[in-house]
């Protein structure tokens, strides 16, 4: 089943007098329980996109569904609820309130939505490996662990759709590969998961790619049969077609 669908959207900016094209008639869709990611050169239009379906941003023209909903057509009142019903945030910072243990930061998402989690703060903890940091504070834990307690986070109310946002940029290799296996286990769960990244090694544990070039879609990839290691090997092909250094992605 389609849970996201992209359609036909352009996104346009003022740039002093002059009127710059983000977006060019994109148009792509995502089923449930799908974990894709979005790459592209800088400048290509990654994160604007991210930026629209997250409803944090409007499109100049086109439309996106979540869930059956046309998100391009609702006003705040009603977006602002649809973010809290339908939608997880991971970002790059993680965005967590030192003063509030690990415990407490996700039992902010909890209050901010107002209902019962359908997933315990101890479960989603024990499945990410962060069930023995709950009472600790931000401060006393490594940046995975951080990362970790964001994702449960994100996921603890159930969202239709998780949005993570170069969710590896600040880590290590082995605190990154600890995160990636931690969204493979969301996944594994029902999550669908939608990463806007410029690593190559963090789109190979992903389902597909997406790549984006000029604000178009240029490149569909589907890893299918292929292990993470030949899924890794095709997506540097690309990069080097498309950036030419993989530096620029």
């Amino acid at each position: 089943m389609r849970l996201l669908e992209v359609k036909n959207v352009d996104k346009y900016y003022a740039a002093g007098e002059m009127v710059v094209q983000v977006l060019k008639d994109v148009s792509f869709d995502i089923s449930e329980n799908e974990f894709t990611a979005i790459m592209g050169p800088s400048g290509s239009g990654k994160t604007t996109l991210l930026n629209l379906i997250s409803t944090i941003d409007t499109v100049s023209a086109g439309n996106i569904y979540i869930n059956g909903m046309d998100i391009t057509d609702e006003d705040e009142e009603k977006l602002s609820e649809f973010r809290a019903n339908n939608l997880g945030f991971i970002f790059q910072d993680y965005n967590l309130l030192d003063i509030l243990t690990v415990r407490e930061n996700i039992e902010l998402a909890i209050s901010i939505k107002g209902d019962s989690p359908v997933v315990s703060i101890e479960e989603i903890a024990k499945i990410l490996g962060i069930d023995h940091i709950l009472d600790k504070y931000p401060n006393h834990i490594s940046g995975g662990e951080k990362q970790r307690c964001a994702f449960a986070r994100g996921f603890i109310n159930n969202p239709a759709l998780i949005l993570a946002d170069e969710p590896t940029g600040s880590l290590d290799s082995n605190s990154s590969k600890a995160i990636l296996k931690s969204m493979e286990k969301l996944k594994q769960r029902g999550a669908t998961i939608l990463v806007v990244t410029h690593d190559a090694f963090v789109s190979a544990w992903c389902d597909r790619v997406l790549f984006l070039r000029d604000g178009m879609i240029w490149k569909d990839m589907y890893k299918n049969e292929m292990t993470n290691r030949e899924f890794y090997n095709k997506i540097i092909e690309s990069m080097s077609v498309l950036g030419g250094d993989s530096n620029d992605f």
